[in-house]
């Protein structure tokens, strides 16, 4: 690897242009932040996301093509769910064979968890900006483009057709019904003696990773 002797940056909204030894340029940030003015609870549909793209090719970037990208989230926001977020994000136990953390390391906001290739966000909008409305937003977060390669988005001029981002939606549904839940409401019932010990290791990740494996 190459030593970076020349950075430069300058920001555009909630943009962040990067450039290296005057021969790259990284961009960095939200299309939804910088088309809503910061915020990115929202609705932002694929004519706000192709519209945005067009202006900002025309305006700053040139050819769509020639941006790369490196890394993409993209998620759903889920406007006063039938349980609270809190309540819904708290339920859960494991995607797949991943245990959650706390997204946020002081006041947190929602629950994350990672892959190799990928991580999963779900978290309340509603605490993030101090909403009154409740929305809860999930969301995949790619560490490496790998996880999208057979989806054919590759670069920023990719996301401007509506077929390759249904493959997204696809996606995270597939996700979303991977997790495991864990209903508290049912817990509170009144079960026969024999069957409390098995719902107490239910309520332990662990239960669940050791039967997978």
């Amino acid at each position: 690897t190459g030593e970076i002797k020349n950075k430069k940056t300058a920001n555009l909204g909630n943009l962040k242009f990067t450039i290296i030894d005057n021969k790259h340029i990284l961009l960095k940030g939200s299309l939804h932040k910088y088309a809503h003015e910061g915020f990115n609870y929202s609705d932002f549909t694929f004519s706000n996301l192709n519209s945005t793209l067009q202006v900002l090719g025309t305006d700053f970037l040139g050819n769509l093509s020639n941006w790369t990208i490196q890394n993409i989230e993209f998620g759903v926001n889920i406007t006063n769910p039938a349980y609270p977020s809190e309540l819904f994000f708290n339920s859960i136990l494991l995607h797949k064979t991943k245990s959650f953390s706390p997204m946020g390391s002081k006041n947190p906001i929602g629950i994350e968890c990672y892959h190799n290739q990928y991580g999963i966000k779900i978290y309340s909008k509603k605490i993030q900006y101090k909403l009154q409305e409740d929305i809860m937003r999930t969301e995949i977060k790619t560490t490496r483009m790998y996880f999208l390669r057979h989806y054919d988005i590759v670069s920023l001029a990719d996301l401007t057709y509506n077929h390759k981002l249904k493959h997204l939606e696809i996606l995270l549904q597939n996700c979303i019904d991977d997790l495991l839940f864990i209903d508290y409401n049912f817990l509170e019932a009144n079960l026969p003696i024999k069957h409390k010990k098995l719902i107490i290791d239910s309520k332990n990740p662990r239960f669940w990773t050791k039967l997978h494996n």
